[in-house]
């Protein structure tokens, strides 16, 4: 009898645990997560994916815990935030957490396509609001993605994940020599960089960029080490009394990937 009242125990228990699941009573999460970069030089809103503009741009993905007995409805909700103040924000579709979030991961970009939902500019920070609406561009500083899933019965939140990313405007200006005349001593190339990367010194005997003068190691010059560039080895290249043009290319991260950076073409008259 004993043995009976057990097995009708350990029956009843499993009977449960099958219902609960079943039920839509599993535990459901954000798995994990991948971001591409903390830091940026430019940081456009529509790369995200959340409104018109940049495709297929890879910022941050997330990856939803299996739960495949759950079908309660969920849905996510996203916020860009900096300073307090909220930049962009939206909730994505409610749908069946086994059928759209179950063991799936979706890059930034993907979430408003498989997902659904609307998201917006916000109407607070009009600061921060205003350049992204004009320039689609956000300015500089610490900004914070939210990805609250939801539950879309309970309005509870069931798992949430942070994302921080910094962004520092590059800026690169020409000094020295611009419209003026050098000697081969005298030939010390200048400039003001700053968070540029693989930056290079080109010369071009004409003011369009088109006719450049190369020369193996010489020219172009990789000039990742400092702001300036002792031009005093390739008067050599040059004609006495020509007017050459020199500029100054670099590289800077934005969520669309690597982006190239010039500088103007700077003139200068060369005399031996």
């Amino acid at each position: 009898m004993r043995k009976l009242r057990f097995l009708f125990i350990i029956i009843s228990f499993l009977v449960f645990i099958l219902f609960s699941f079943s039920s839509g009573l599993a535990v459901v999460l954000i798995d994990s997560s991948t971001q591409t970069n903390t830091t940026y030089n430019r940081f456009l809103a529509g790369d995200l994916g959340f409104t018109k503009g940049g495709k297929n741009n890879r910022v941050f993905s997330i990856t939803f815990g299996a739960a495949a007995g759950d079908s309660n409805l969920h849905y996510l909700n996203i916020e860009i935030s900096s300073g307090g103040k909220t930049i962009l924000s939206g909730n994505t579709d409610s749908l069946a957490y086994n059928t759209n979030y179950s063991a799936k991961t979706y890059w930034n970009y993907e979430i408003l396509d498989e997902l659904g939902g609307t998201f917006t500019v916000s109407r607070s920070g009009s600061e921060v609001r205003d350049k992204v609406l004009k320039t689609g561009e956000v300015p500089q500083g610490i900004y914070t993605v939210q990805i609250q899933l939801i539950n879309s019965g309970t309005q509870a939140e069931v798992s949430t994940k942070t994302f921080t990313f910094t962004v520092v405007p590059a800026s690169l200006h020409s000094i020295y020599p611009v419209n003026t005349s050098v000697t081969k001593s005298s030939m010390d190339f200048k400039w003001l960089s700053k968070e540029l990367f693989d930056m290079r010194f080109h010369l071009f005997k004409d003011p369009g960029g088109r006719d450049e003068i190369r020369s193996g190691y010489r020219l172009p010059r990789s000039v990742n080490s400092g702001q300036s560039y002792d031009g005093s080895g390739i008067g050599s290249l040059l004609n006495d009394g020509s007017m050459y043009y020199w500029q100054i290319r670099g590289k800077i991260t934005t969520t669309h990937g690597d982006e190239l950076v010039k500088s103007p073409l700077n003139a200068f008259l060369y005399f031996e």
